[in-house]
């Protein structure tokens, strides 16, 4: 997913990269996924059908992971779909089909067999909504990890969102 995102990233706008804090890793053995995130970020685990949620400390920018057991050989395009229309009519992937599907070494980091990437602009209550999904599947097990930040913090959380999503590894 690392091309993919460096795409979004391309077309959000371009910015350094600074985390501002030092790395950890959240290891979730359960849900079977690892991913990078600052240290100063608020974690919240297993709430609300949310495996992961992680938010920065003034609530601009939030990371999700979400697991979900599928058919084996789901299509992370058809799922990816899905999401879209679960999200409302708004939720229109800006990504260039061609775009969308993850290289195979992109996957081979993630230890996924198959995902599809989405960039959303949405707007709720006045304020601009940046939102990348991925959909990444192993097996019988779909991943969905939602990066969101508001249009004002974009600058600030643009780079991190998008590095700590591309740390997601499916563990075996």
């Amino acid at each position: 997913m690392k091309k993919l995102i460096l795409a979004v990233t391309v077309i959000v706008f371009v910015a350094g990269s600074a985390y501002g804090a030092a790395m950890r890793t959240h290891t979730d053995r359960k849900g079977k996924f690892s991913i990078q995130h600052p240290a100063n970020w608020k974690k919240k685990t297993n709430q609300d059908g949310i495996n992961l949620m992680l938010s920065s400390k003034d609530s601009l920018a939030n990371v999700q992971v979400i697991r979900s057991d599928v058919e084996a050989g789901t299509a992370t395009d058809a799922f990816l779909t899905e999401v879209e229309k679960s999200a409302g009519p708004q939720h229109v992937n800006q990504l260039p089909a061609d775009k969308r599907a993850a290289q195979p070494d992109d996957l081979a980091k993630m230890n996924a067999e198959q995902g599809t990437a989405g960039y959303y602009m949405v707007e709720n209550d006045g304020v601009k909504i940046h939102q990348l999904i991925m959909a990444v599947r192993k097996g019988a097990v779909m991943y969905v990890i939602i990066v969101t930040f508001a249009d004002q913090g974009a600058d600030q959380y643009r780079n991190v969102s998008t590095e700590i999503a591309d740390s997601f590894k499916v563990l075996d």
